[in-house]
């Protein structure tokens, strides 16, 4: 449309069979898709039913646009690109991770870890349970080289009416898609109401925090009505909720601060230390997948501290120690 048109919005929640999350959300705004789902018949089911049932067989959508790597928005993608040969797009940053191989960047980040003083042994337990591990197959073989084209800031999808917008952090090439005249924006995981969106540490960039931090400023600076996250309910004010994930992030900066005073840490021993809002008693009790994203969560918090010139490292026996610099 030419953004005068109110947007034809339809959401449909999809399963994630054996991924711990209830859903994932999936759009068609103006027949385009807005991430796709999990790589399984049951989603590719209930996504064709929920299609027909609003009037649109699934390969009359025009394209699909994905908001960023992971499986429960992307994994689905090269099965419906072979069954219907539509346009596909995702932010150039997460394309470039699928084009050098996801699971390389999984090893890449646990790499980091092992440096931050991760247990080998905890590592294997980590990597063989991650949700890209699971997946390597659609990801090493079917998406590495699907056809699928990259957005940059500024670009325009759906006729012009949906604006694209880089939201690096969540995943270092996350995207959302926004359109100006209703002040609605389609947010993927870098904005969702009751959840924190995960932000882990990675080699793609200097500071993966700090860029989530700017995108969460960015999208509060935008006067958006409503924004449409990748799971959960609309939010219906967005500013509000990204200024509330700034202060979060604020806090667990603070707190880990502390916890690197008094004397210097490695990266795991921060990450046991920090009070995750979790329901476990104790460290043993995490599942690997949740240990994966506090580690990495911890350490992304640390890379920040010492962009912002509060805290360093020093290496010992080939593993970090990081403290805090005395203001």
């Amino acid at each position: 449309g030419n953004g005068v048109v109110a947007l034809d919005i339809r959401v449909f929640k999809l399963p994630l069979p054996g991924l711990g999350i209830e859903s994932v959300n999936v759009y068609l705004v103006d027949n385009i898709l807005v991430d796709v789902g999990l790589y399984s018949a049951r989603t590719l089911h209930v996504l064709v039913r929920g299609l027909r049932a609003s009037g649109v067989n699934v390969c009359d959508v025009e394209g699909a646009v994905v908001t960023h790597f992971h499986v429960d928005h992307l994994s689905l993608l090269p099965l419906l690109l072979d069954m219907c040969g539509f346009e596909a797009y995702m932010g150039w940053r997460d394309l470039n991770v699928i084009r050098r191989g996801a699971v390389e960047f999984v090893k890449g980040v646990l790499e980091v870890y092992r440096l931050n003083g991760v247990p080998v042994e905890e590592l294997e337990l980590i990597t063989d349970l991650h949700p890209i591990m699971k997946f390597r197959d659609v990801y090493a073989v079917m998406l590495r080289d699907a056809p699928i084209k990259p957005l940059r800031d500024g670009d325009r999808l759906a006729g012009g009416s949906l604006r694209v917008l880089e939201v690096p952090g969540h995943t270092p090439g996350s995207i959302a898609l926004v359109n100006d005249y209703e002040g609605v924006a389609f947010v993927g995981d870098t904005l969702i109401d009751g959840i924190t969106p995960h932000v882990v540490a990675h080699r793609e960039s200097q500071d993966p925090l700090g860029e989530h931090l700017s995108s969460l400023r960015r999208l509060a600076s935008m006067k958006l009505k409503t924004a449409h996250p990748g799971h959960r309910s609309p939010i219906g004010d967005p500013a509000v909720r990204a200024l509330e994930l700034v202060r979060f992030h604020e806090d667990r900066l603070n707190e880990i601060l502390g916890l690197i005073k008094g004397r210097p840490r490695t990266g795991y021993e921060v990450a046991r230390g920090v009070k995750w809002r979790v329901r476990y008693e104790s460290w043993d009790q995490y599942p690997p997948v949740e240990r994966f994203f506090a580690i990495g969560e911890a350490i992304a918090h640390l890379i920040h501290l010492r962009e912002l010139g509060i805290a360093d490292y020093h290496e010992e026996k080939g593993v970090m120690k990081w403290y805090a610099l005395n203001p």
